[in-house]
């Protein structure tokens, strides 16, 4: 009986060792990714940045202003507008859920009048100049 109590206690160390490793190995994993949080919070803080700066660039790119003012250039003057009968709207109307293996017609494809147009058939923008008029 006496010479099972040192094999007792060097197993029951052995086992207490273990555990204790790896809680402090766990620990010290814990401890890296709380260490990494503050650096990957100023990065995504800069593409957040970034994200709102490239939003507020399409929005000046995409105003209608600027649009105009391109098409003054004579870069864009191969540009050109569509025909009216070049135009297809398609107008969605919202179904009730119905059965999905059975075919409706939702869709339409209709040709759309523009209530102002000139002459050459050019849709007006503003009441003073058409859309693709340019200024020489």
């Amino acid at each position: 009986m006496k010479s099972r109590t040192p094999i007792q206690i060097a197993i029951c160390f052995a086992v207490c060792t273990t555990f204790l490793y790896n809680y402090l190995s766990y620990q010290n994993q814990l401890t890296q990714l709380r260490m990494e949080i503050p650096a990957l919070a100023q990065t995504l803080k800069g593409i957040e940045e970034e994200n709102l700066r490239l939003k507020y660039e399409i929005e000046r790119f995409e105003n209608p202003w600027h649009l105009m003012d391109l098409a003054k250039h004579s870069e864009f003057s191969h540009l050109r507008h569509p025909l009216l009968e070049e135009i297809v709207v398609i107008e969605h109307h919202a179904m009730p859920q119905q059965n999905p293996f059975t075919h409706t017609d939702d869709v339409q494809l209709t040709n759309q009048t523009p209530e102002k147009k000139d002459e050459k058939g050019r849709f007006w923008l503003f009441p003073s100049m058409p859309i693709g008029a340019r200024s020489k």
